[in-house]
């Protein structure tokens, strides 16, 4: 590289046995998304607006298909989820935080995931309680909708 050069490098038995860790890339600026699409296995974009995800994601793919690679993506969604609707009254959301009902919050994570996004990191707050709703009651409802989508690729 620019600073050094590892000449027959990488581990020895029995470490040479243990598959190499994904990469993940992170960011959704002009750098972030050349770094990713150079070096990440997983490129990690914040939460957004559904058309500027597309934009994010159209522009990676792009750019790692100019280097005969391709990356997954992924999003870090903050979501908040109750069984009923009046029951998020008062609860202070962070920004493009997918709130709503059980099973609304599954169609909006279903919708990141026709979008081409297979790597979900879902962000909780309170996160034990969240994590339980979210695991308990969305997870479900997530794979149901994915299922057929799924089975067919």
């Amino acid at each position: 590289g620019r600073f050094f050069e590892v000449e027959q490098g990488g581990f020895t038995d029995p470490l040479d046995r243990v598959a190499f860790p994904t990469v993940y890339g992170r960011g959704t600026g002009e750098e972030a998304l050349a770094l990713s699409a150079a070096h990440a296995d997983v490129h990690l974009f914040d939460a957004a607006p559904l058309e500027a995800l597309r934009r994010d994601l159209e522009t990676l793919d792009a750019l790692a298909a100019a280097r005969g690679r391709s990356v997954a993506f992924g999003v870090i969604q903050p979501v908040v989820a109750r069984e009923l609707a009046e029951d998020l009254a008062g609860i202070d959301l962070p920004p493009h935080a997918i709130a709503g009902t059980y099973d609304q919050v599954a169609g909006r994570l279903a919708e990141l995931t026709r979008l081409g996004l297979t790597h979900l990191v879902l962000a909780a707050e309170p996160s034990f309680e969240e994590a339980y709703r979210i695991g308990q009651f969305v997870l479900p409802r997530l794979r149901a909708l994915t299922e057929p989508v799924r089975a067919a690729a």
